[in-house]
């Protein structure tokens, strides 16, 4: 996982073989994305507005599980 300077999320990591990109948010939900290019999660973390790349580019184009709730 990697700490990141965001409002919405605490951390995100992505896993190169699977294509994943795990999102962790502020309110400890953790989401998968699936088929997720690295290329994404490189620009994903360099966004100047972390949510507002999330919201255009992730949320909306890859598939999602939630992998565990609200502590």
């Amino acid at each position: 996982m990697v700490a990141v300077v965001s409002k919405a999320f605490s951390d995100i990591s992505y896993d190169e073989r699977e294509r994943i990109l795990t999102v962790v948010f502020m309110d400890s939900s953790v989401f998968m994305y699936y088929d997720v290019p690295e290329s994404k999660y490189e620009d994903f973390q360099a966004a100047k507005s972390m949510g507002a790349y999330f919201n255009k580019e992730i949320r909306p184009n890859y598939r999602a599980v939630q992998f565990r709730g609200q502590k």
